[in-house]
């Protein structure tokens, strides 16, 4: 397994890479865990070098070092050595649409993602490529087109590939919620009866949607006071915000035991979880919650309507900016009748039961089969 830093550590891409091979070791798959990281003094270099200056010439770029064909060169050989080291392996699979083995190697090569640079430029920044990113998409589109398997972990994204690498043979296979603790339901559902704490998760790129909902509890808090706001993943010199029943944490880490305890007892005593980030809500940290029966407040975007529906059983979708309807919103689920809350709560747990890291990798081992 190639990932973008260490697989065994819960901090590597939102819990991913460690609970893929877990799950994979689970079923009697012996992991070769390899770290293809890009390498830090050269990606820090870059990054204040020409990155800087694409930036200024660029502003929608985060064309990084990671993208770089110097970057793109020192993976592929720490790959080959792999290989070597690891040359009993059966598979490649390969944690990025990045990268490939596909003209070194007779093995099936399997490349696993969330989505594609193409992807990301074109839908998520809704523009065309400039000229200096024009060179990564060609490798992208090599690997996806040579991998033997393409798996994405969500549904457009999916949907994307199979449209723009024909040759690609794509699959969804459903989501998964990374959660780190054996889900106690009677718990969960207990504590967020009487519960009036208010959770936010994501890092400096939710910075707009952690600020949004900073300025709706204001409002929130008048009519309520007893509310509370708890904020995972920022601090309060990232939203510099401050204010009564206002708590930032940081990031939490998971491999910690005291950090993943204090983790999940906020999910479990969250009412609701409210991300209203345009464009992407922090959809897997939303999922993890939904399974522990927490009911959603979030943006209308592409992957979660197309995964859980234009409709919201477990909660409501809010326009990012408009601070009264989100407050409304917010203040309808806190006050919301004792059978009225235990229904979204069940539906929130419903929708994301499915998604399993044992379902997936069920599904996972079966196409490889």
């Amino acid at each position: 397994m190639f990932s973008l830093g260490d697989a065994g550590s819960l901090k590597t891409w939102s819990n991913v890479p460690y609970f893929f091979s877990k799950s994979l070791s689970q079923k009697g798959i012996s992991v070769n865990h390899v770290n293809i990281e890009e390498n830090a003094f050269l990606d820090t270099l870059f990054r204040y070098t020409i990155f800087a200056l694409l930036k200024l010439l660029y502003p929608g770029s985060y064309h990084g070092f990671f993208r770089s064909g110097i970057n793109h060169f020192l993976v592929q050989r720490k790959i080959q050595k792999a290989m070597k080291r690891f040359i009993n392996s059966d598979a490649h699979l390969i944690l990025s649409f990045s990268f490939s083995v596909a003209n070194r190697s007779k093995k099936p090569l399997l490349l696993f993602g969330d989505w594609t640079y193409l992807y990301s430029i074109t839908i998520l920044k809704k523009r065309s490529p400039y000229w200096f990113e024009k060179k990564a998409l060609k490798r992208e589109k090599a690997a996806l087109e040579n991998a033997d398997l393409v798996v994405s972990l969500f549904p457009v994204s999916a949907t994307f590939i199979k449209q723009h690498f024909a040759q690609s043979n794509c699959h969804y296979l459903g989501n998964v919620a990374n959660i780190n603790t054996t889900l106690n339901e009677i718990r969960a559902r207990k504590e967020k009866e009487n519960s009036r704490l208010i959770l936010f998760i994501g890092n400096r790129k939710y910075l707009d949607g952690a600020r949004e909902l900073i300025q709706a509890f204001k409002g929130v808090n008048e009519l309520d006071p007893d509310s509370e706001l708890h904020i995972i993943g920022l601090y309060e010199s990232d939203t510099r915000a401050t204010g009564k029943n206002m708590f930032h944490y940081g990031y939490l880490d998971k491999g910690n035991l005291d950090q993943n305890e204090l983790y999940y007892n906020l999910i479990y005593k969250a009412r609701v979880i409210v991300n209203t980030t345009r464009g992407w809500g922090a959809f897997s940290a939303v999922t993890e919650a939904m399974y522990c029966y927490t009911p959603v407040i979030t943006s209308a975007y592409g992957e979660f309507m197309e995964s859980y529906g234009t409709q919201l059983d477990f909660g409501e979708y809010a326009e990012p900016g408009d601070l009264t309807a989100l407050t409304k919103k917010i203040l309808s689920v806190l006050d919301a009748p004792a059978h009225k809350y235990k229904t979204l709560s069940e539906n929130a747990h419903k929708n994301a039961k499915a998604h399993t890291w044992e379902n997936f990798t069920e599904k996972f081992t079966n196409l490889i089969a």
